[in-house]
């Protein structure tokens, strides 16, 4: 077919039968408009468009929509499209027969389906083709596979020439030159060898790397460690510190943005610390106290960040590492307690340190208890971490604990036993032993109370009685009154009962209470008996 085109080209010419044949196999159908460059390329204007219509900035921070409106409305190298149909493409240049019979005129032919770009390649240049039919010389030019128009969020690329579609919620990077260029939703077209498609990622990832920048999500509850040329800012804090005393749940209205963009290629993100309560189980204790009682404990801590700077600067730089060096912390402190504490010379488990009941003094006074107190550095395996030991180094803990801005809520230590069967058996005897004494004493205790009360509610009887008879005995100091005559009859009638006695009197005139009918008149001797 080559030897055939070549001799009609230039052994003989060509009549005019032949070259009308020829014209009616390039032309186009009827009708149609190929042929005609209806999408000839367009020059780069190279102005600035006003901010892009409809694109949804809401909850994005500001430096980032700024940046993303400047670099979406294109330059001399790259532009936006409003739709895929304004993409620069070369017009369809045949038909149905110039496409059958290329191959019989040195040419190469191919029809490109709707929905589809076809990509040519002619001397070193690369372009796109319209949609129709096509035909492009064997010499220098070369048709490729179409291509799709409908792809989404990956580019299409042949050679320099390309173009990518964002979705929405998405953002495209190119790399145009030495920079990097973001791309709101739209479609986007370029012909320049220096222009680089990178990737299309989502806004909603917490995490979104645009080449050298960064969009940081921080969730509520956490914050964001970051470092900007090596000074630290700590994102999400602001907010907190804000809300703090205020536990109502923002609304999608006065919610804080809480999207930050790292504008500068040396502003990177360290990681996000949590600033809820954190709840760690620290097993394998492997403890031994003051008295070489070996002791096996499972303790349980809660903590939270209250000052991410603090906790930063003072602590460590990553939540993995503060959690490390607080359970550290915390494992050192329970081991100073257990071994500042006499397990084994301590009360037993559940036993009371001072009586049940103590003693008291007739006149309103606590006795002292006949328990002897223990020692500070005593305490059973079950109150270990009640003891003033405890006390004093969870104390220690706490203020450490402040100045790498952490609050510690509290310590646990829900499973503690000794080590060694042996001794652990001894302490169960010496609990037994301990349990009964512990009841002995409870009871002599309460009966040394029942004396107490009870000496004591005779010394009140006896004072009352006492009172009594000193005002029985200023009353008869009146003989002619009839209180006195009414205090000595009740008085003698108390000392007369259940007994035999004569009574002998000088004046019975004087006593005739004392009698049922005294003698009448003169000194006269009465006896009764009672």
């Amino acid at each position: 077919s080559n030897s055939f085109c070549t001799l009609l080209s230039f052994a003989t010419p060509l009549s005019d039968p032949l070259l009308q044949f020829i014209d009616t196999m390039q032309a186009p159908l009827p009708g149609s408009n190929m042929g005609v460059d209806t999408k000839a390329p367009k020059p780069y204007s190279g102005g600035r468009r006003p901010e892009l219509a409809g694109f949804d900035t809401s909850g994005l921070p500001h430096n980032f929509v700024q940046r993303l409106v400047a670099d979406s409305q294109g330059g001399d190298e790259y532009r936006r499209i409003d739709n895929i149909n304004q993409i620069e493409t070369i017009a369809p240049n045949s038909s149905y027969w110039g496409v059958a019979c290329a191959g019989c005129c040195c040419s190469e032919g191919a029809l490109v389906e709707q929905g589809q770009l076809g990509v040519v390649t002619d001397n070193g240049a690369f372009g796109f083709l319209a949609p129709g039919y096509h035909t492009v010389s064997s010499y220098g030019s070369e048709l490729g596979q179409p291509v799709s128009i409908r792809t989404v969020d990956r580019a299409v690329t042949h050679g320099t020439v390309g173009f990518v579609t964002v979705s929405e919620a998405k953002v495209g990077l190119l790399l145009v030159g030495s920079s990097y260029k973001l791309l709101a939703p739209g479609t986007y077209q370029w012909t320049s060898p220096r222009v680089q498609f990178q990737t299309v990622t989502s806004v909603t990832d917490q995490i979104v790397q645009l080449g050298p920048y960064t969009l940081v999500t921080v969730p509520r509850g956490e914050v964001a460690v970051t470092f900007n040329n090596g000074e630290l800012i700590v994102l999400g804090y602001e907010e907190q510190v804000l809300n703090m005393g205020d536990n109502r749940e923002p609304s999608h209205v006065d919610a804080p943005k809480r999207t930050y963009f790292l504008e500068n290629a040396k502003w990177r993100l360290a990681c996000f610390l949590p600033t809820v309560v954190q709840t760690d189980r620290l097993e394998g204790n492997d403890l031994l106290s003051k008295d070489n009682v070996e002791v096996l404990m499972v303790a349980m801590s809660q903590w939270r960040i209250v000052d991410p700077v603090r906790a930063v600067n003072n602590c460590a730089s990553s939540m993995d590492q503060i959690r490390t060096k607080v359970n550290q912390l915390v494992r050192a402190t329970i081991a100073r307690i257990v071994a500042g504490t006499n397990i084994g010379a301590g009360p037993v488990s559940g036993a009371s340190g001072r009586p049940v009941v103590a003693a008291v003094a007739v006149d309103g006074a606590e006795c002292a208890p006949a328990a002897q107190q223990k020692p500070k550095d005593d305490a059973d395996l079950a109150h270990l971490m009640k003891s003033e030991m405890a006390s004093k180094h969870m104390a220690e803990l706490t203020t450490q604990m402040e100045d790498m801005g952490i609050e510690v809520i509290g310590v646990y230590v829900p499973e503690k036993r000794m080590k060694n069967d042996d001794i652990r058996k001894e302490v169960a005897k010496q609990a037994v032993i301990g349990i009964k004494a512990e009841a002995e004493r409870a009871a002599a205790d309460a009966k040394a109370y029942a004396t107490v009360k009870a000496a004591r509610a005779e010394a009140e009887a006896i004072e009352m009685l006492a009172a009594a008879h000193a005002d029985a005995g200023s009353r008869l100091g009146a003989p002619e009154t009839t209180a006195s005559r009414l205090a000595l009859s009740e008085t003698m009638t108390k000392a007369l009962k259940d007994a035999n006695l004569t009574v002998f009197s000088g004046a019975p005139d004087s006593m005739p209470f004392m009698f049922g009918a005294p003698p009448a008149g003169g000194n006269a001797r009465a006896i009764t008996r009672a």
